[in-house]
């Protein structure tokens, strides 16, 4: 082969060479731009997610807090019920003794 022949060559590789990297880097560029949107597609998947998630850990927090309160309010009627029947049982004993006494001072005279 001649010195011509030879530098040809290699001029012809050479280009070669950087068409292919001016090839590759212009497909990394595009598979970058496509992996800058997946990721972006990703984090507002995510950020709805999270969002649904708090969402739905709000109304359960409500609803837990309802019904707690709703028992608390149904032990407080309870508790005020037990102690309107020991102070009526109470008054009812009262009553009772007083009436005893009194029918013992009527038998002791």
């Amino acid at each position: 082969m001649s010195f011509i022949c030879l530098i040809q060559t290699f001029a012809f590789t050479q280009a070669h060479q950087y068409t292919c990297i001016i090839k590759l880097t212009s497909e990394l560029h595009g598979m970058h731009r496509h992996i800058d949107i997946l990721l972006t597609l990703q984090v507002v998947f995510v950020h709805r997610h999270t969002s649904d998630l708090l969402s739905q850990a709000q109304y359960h927090v409500a609803r837990a807090r309802k019904v707690d309160e709703e028992e608390q309010e149904v032990r407080r009627k309870q508790e005020a019920e037990k102690a309107a029947l020991r102070k009526k049982r109470e008054e009812e004993e009262v009553t009772s003794i007083s009436s005893i006494s009194l029918q013992v001072q009527f038998i002791v005279k």
